[in-house]
């Protein structure tokens, strides 16, 4: 897993300024995930810097009657042996299960639950287990109430999910599953931050997951008319380009533990960044075209929270769906919340890489960071080779670059208006005498 033992730059704004009222800081001490750009970070980091996407024409479901045929899969070689299900679960469950697991240990915390211990859970999942709705609805129409099973409440549940990671897990601190469409991880992460913070619990487990590769789900963004036609994987899904035609979906889980900083180093856990801040805000003013305004409020709030200029921050991981208006918003809403350093701050879109995984994308992009933290490296935005002249900003075409990169922000921004700013810190690991 990702090491870090690195010099920390601290933000210039006084603390005093920030809107946190405690000292508790957080941290992060696990990282597991699955994506369609690999399961385990030295892969994750070649694919992500590789200039190239991860997406490929879909093998779960039958595209062949479909005009869309591409989006992001998380192989299922990824899973190791005793990682695959001996039942039948919702892929959403599963996937977050193996990720949740890996970041446990990661973390040198239990993964089972003979011993319960208090620590809590946020899970951010726009859909929740979409294929159990999928087949139930299915059920329901060809026989009616008798077409459904059971267990078909519980298994149905928004909360089925993080319900089963707390069992699984012996989870008894408190548990929170957070809908918010595409900003639903940032959400829920900054609410683990909160409960860190306020000292309801020394560490949490977090991120998010999402699987719309179901036949019914993933038809209804084919009928949105938002995905991109191309049949070429690396012309699909291209952030601030100027011939970019549209998001591709992706399927996906990242999950994080959090932890009280002290409580950290008391237990000699490895550190890989603090979460320094994060920022929310809500358009309320359309379900689906982005406001520049209110998102770059959202920015305002986390580098206030944070206690940061926008001077300094060094990477901005974008939201970047390579929808039209969603990238013209978003360069507008940099150039709100920063001023004359938007044109100086360098950015890039994960998404060129693994597609929009929705509701788990901001735990995935938070991968990025942490990769440019270790290894003082940018990211690219994949396939840019002919940016959009109207998206004017350094969005790290193509290539990687080598950088200084100690503060970093990540960007989510929903449909619905719903805006989460999550920033990041590179730690350092203090030596003791």
């Amino acid at each position: 897993m990702l090491g870090l033992n690195v010099a920390m730059t601290h933000c210039n704004t006084p603390t005093s300024t920030s809107l946190t009222t405690t000292t508790r800081r957080v941290v992060i001490t696990g990282i597991g995930f699955l994506t369609p750009a690999g399961g385990d970070f030295e892969t994750l980091w070649a694919a992500l810097t590789s200039g190239r996407s991860a997406l490929r024409r879909l093998t779960r479901i039958d595209v062949s009657q479909l005009p869309i045929t591409i989006g992001g899969e998380v192989d299922d070689s990824l899973f190791s042996e005793n990682e695959r299900p001996a039942l039948d679960i919702d892929r959403a469950l599963l996937l977050c299960r193996v990720a949740s697991s890996r970041a446990l240990r990661d973390a040198n915390l239990p993964t089972d639950n003979t011993a319960p211990h208090h620590t809590g859970l946020s899970l951010g999942t726009g859909a929740g287990p979409t294929q159990t709705a999928e087949s139930s609805y299915l059920g329901f129409a060809k026989q009616g109430w008798r077409g459904l099973r059971p267990r078909t409440v519980p298994k149905m549940m928004f909360n089925t999910i993080s319900a089963h990671l707390a069992i699984d897990f012996g989870l008894t601190g408190p548990q929170f599953t957070l809908a918010a469409a595409c900003a639903s991880a940032n959400m829920a992460m900054s609410r683990a931050v909160d409960q860190i913070r306020l000292g309801k619990v020394d560490v949490m487990l977090t991120g998010g997951t999402e699987v719309p590769i179901c036949a019914s789900a993933f038809g209804s963004w084919v009928a949105m008319r938002v995905l991109s036609p191309a049949t070429d994987p690396q012309t699909c899904c291209r952030p601030f380009h100027r011939q970019r035609s549209g998001l591709s979906v992706a399927e996906g889980a990242a999950m994080f533990v959090f932890e009280e900083r002290e409580h950290a180093i008391k237990r000699g856990a490895k550190i890989y960044a603090e979460v320094a801040g994060y920022g929310e805000s809500n358009d309320a003013s359309h379900m689906t075209q982005p406001n520049a305004q209110q998102q770059a409020q959202a920015i305002r709030y986390a580098l206030h929270d944070a206690g940061c200029r926008p001077e300094d921050i060094d990477y901005i991981n974008a939201h970047g769906t390579a929808t039209d208006l969603n990238d013209l918003t978003e360069t507008e809403s940099i150039k709100l919340a920063f001023g004359e350093h938007a044109h100086r701050v360098a950015i890039s879109s994960s998404k060129s890489v693994f597609g929009h995984a929705l509701g788990a994308s901001g735990a995935l992009e938070l991968l990025a960071i942490l990769g440019a933290f270790q290894h003082q490296v940018l990211p690219p935005t994949a396939n840019l080779d002919d940016p959009d002249p109207r998206c004017d900003l350094d969005y790290v075409p193509c290539v990687p670059r080598k950088a200084k990169v100690d503060i970093a922000i990540s960007n989510s921004f929903a449909f619905g208006g719903a805006n989460s700013v999550i920033v990041l810190k590179r730690h350092h690991q203090e030596r003791t005498a």
